[in-house]
């Protein structure tokens, strides 16, 4: 719990706005709330605590959401160019999750994976993806960074990180004509629908195997961090930092989310 205590006598006709703000290790912004505290509309002259700075009335001051700095999880290559229909691989995708997550992976004495040598510049992103419970490996002891990630293994990622950040379902159970029951993916597969991570083809199909291109895995990372592109004004202004990157690519807007520095 969170205990508040006031400074000095706080008057029973005061409305006090307390916000709250937790934040990481790394202090970036975990999570926010704010409440006012009130004796109004207490028939014991008691404190009411009135959850998201409402009284009753509008608060606009309150009621405003707190815009956080979003540090880019995703870079271009050397060449300019962002390629975001490049697939990435299952090295990648640690590297990038752990960037988008905002967590500065620690030094790893051992090697969960016999494929992922020290040497390897993914090592710290998939260690600490792997002690997070984020990902795990394809059997053996083998974790396969270098090969392409499918759209299967990346909604069971993002469910496992979904899950422990606390998202609810948004949308209603979704059939698709290629999942099968009884598969490993199966349940996180429809689990990822319902979170709103991911939607099927036009033929109702999911392709559970099909591989993962940069574009869709910023795109679908954005949406489990419940961030919608959409809402931040700058983008409608700024030069595409990436060569070919052009305003009307499906996910433009996605990939400047993932790829610029801004507030949201």
């Amino acid at each position: 719990g969170i205990y508040v205590k006031a400074k000095e006598k706080i008057s029973e006709t005061d409305k006090v706005i307390v916000r709250i703000r937790i934040r990481d290790n790394d202090r970036s912004l975990y999570s926010s709330t704010n409440f006012i505290l009130s004796t109004e509309g207490t028939a014991s002259g008691g404190t009411a605590i009135v959850p998201g700075g409402k009284t009753g009335e509008e608060d606009s001051k309150t009621d405003k959401k707190e815009k956080v700095r979003h540090i880019p999880y995703v870079t271009g290559y050397p060449d300019g160019n962002f390629k975001a229909d490049k697939p990435i691989s299952r090295e990648e995708t640690a590297k990038m999750i752990i960037a988008a997550l905002e967590i500065v992976p620690k030094e790893h004495r051992f090697m969960s994976f016999n494929d992922v040598d020290r040497k390897l510049w993914s090592y710290k992103y998939i260690e600490e993806a792997k002690d997070k419970g984020y990902v795990k490996g394809v059997g053996n002891n083998i974790y396969a960074p270098k090969r392409d990630v499918t759209r299967a293994e990346l909604a069971v990622i993002l469910v496992r990180i979904g899950k422990m950040r606390g998202l609810v379902s948004k949308n209603e159970d979704i059939i698709f004509s290629d999942i099968e029951k009884g598969k490993w993916y199966t349940e996180d597969v429809i689990a990822a629908s319902k979170f709103g991570l991911v939607k099927g083809y036009t033929d109702k199909s999911f392709k559970p195997n099909k591989k993962v291109s940069r574009a869709e895995a910023v795109t679908m990372i954005n949406r489990m961090l419940e961030r919608d592109p959409h809402e931040v004004l700058e983008f409608k202004n700024i030069k595409s930092p990436f060569k070919d990157l052009k305003g009307n690519y499906y996910a433009y807007y996605d990939i400047l989310e993932a790829g610029v520095l801004h507030m949201h």
